[in-house]
């Protein structure tokens, strides 16, 4: 991944472009027309059922590429990726992508092994799925939503997401989600307040989460 970090840090490659909270950087079925990185900020990607429902497909973190699955596969976005709040992304068109590539083969190695790795988690959040109750479920997807936030032994972060889109994520509905959190709280692992999350104890609800 660092090679590909590198790549889309070179501004001589790469424009980059600030979006504002709520923004959507593209549309499910829209053409692709190159490569995103996040690189300040959270973006959801969600897929819309026929009946409109939303279902959040990953949370995407700064240092973090977007839609690169959709662009070796296929040439529409089979999703929509939505800022969560205000971010900054690296953008490489499709034409100068390829060219990239042909000029140095071995980005197209970095890709595989970044799909590679990829592939692994969603192995892994299958497994999840299959395998911890939803309290497991969603001390693990908090404590890695607020990852890149630190204040002293806390993790803080502004959530961002609903009770009902963190539901999506980990696949239960919004009142389990909130019974947990309450719990969380009661246990004095966690408190919020205006959707500021702050995570007193991590190592106790890492623990919660390997359970």
């Amino acid at each position: 991944m660092e090679k590909l970090r590198k790549l889309f840090e070179d501004k001589d490659n790469c424009i980059e472009i600030k979006y504002p909270r709520n923004t959507t950087l593209f549309m499910e079925g829209s053409q692709i027309a190159g490569l995103h990185y996040l690189k300040k900020g959270k973006v959801k990607l969600s897929h819309f059922e026929s009946e409109g429902k939303e279902l959040i497909v990953k949370i995407i973190s700064p240092n973090e590429l977007i839609g690169h699955r959709c662009y070796f596969s296929k040439s529409s976005y089979g999703f929509t990726a939505t800022m969560l709040e205000d971010s900054e992304v690296s953008f490489i068109d499709k034409k100068n992508i390829n060219e990239l590539i042909k000029k140095e083969p071995v980005l197209l190695e970095s890709f595989i092994k970044l799909l590679g790795h990829e592939l692994e988690e969603a192995d892994h959040r299958a497994e999840n799925l299959m395998t911890k109750n939803v309290g497991e479920r969603l001390a693990e997807f908090l404590l890695h939503f607020v990852m890149s936030y630190k204040s002293g032994d806390a993790l803080v972060s502004d959530l961002n997401l609903s009770r009902e889109e963190i539901a999506s994520v980990i696949g239960t509905s919004s009142e389990t989600v909130t019974r947990y959190i309450t719990s969380f709280k009661d246990k004095g692992l966690l408190t919020e307040s205006n959707r500021i999350l702050e995570i007193i104890d991590p190592e106790r609800l890492k623990r919660f989460s390997c359970q």
